[in-house]
């Protein structure tokens, strides 16, 4: 699995702020905000200006090679408010969507039922044109 994430400065703080008001709840089996913690500790700030178009971030509709799904499924990510699961709208913060924002083309994503590709973008590149092998990029 790759663990490289790129995440935009607002990305980050949105992540951040949502992980500090989560470790400040006691006395629960499972803690969101550790699993963004370390995200964020794992991930790697994305320059201002930089337009990668091989990157899941916010606003951004992905296909997921889903086991079992003929098709790839799209997810866009999308801030809590504009969440809507009706219309495939997945909240940054929600778990699928902390395994999937920062991940590049190609990246293996824990979901609740195994494990998902990113295989692509809608409208956007895909993960053939790329190989099957997960891609570093030096100029995140």
């Amino acid at each position: 699995m790759n663990t490289n994430r790129y995440l935009t400065a607002d990305e980050a703080v949105l992540i951040q702020n949502a992980a500090e008001r989560w470790l400040r709840v006691r006395d629960i089996e499972f803690n969101a905000g550790e699993d963004a913690a370390a995200l964020l500790a794992a991930s790697h700030i994305r320059e201002p200006h930089c337009a990668r178009e091989d990157v899941a971030a916010l606003g951004r509709t992905l296909l997921l090679e889903i086991p079992g799904e003929a098709e790839p499924i799209p997810i866009t990510l999308v801030r809590p408010q504009d969440e809507d699961l009706w219309r495939g709208r997945v909240s940054v913060l929600s778990d699928l969507g902390l395994a999937c924002i920062g991940q590049v083309l190609g990246s293996h994503i824990r979901i609740p039922h195994g494990v998902a590709r990113l295989v692509g973008f809608d409208g956007g590149a895909r993960a053939a044109a790329f190989g099957t092998k997960e891609q570093d990029h030096a100029n995140a």
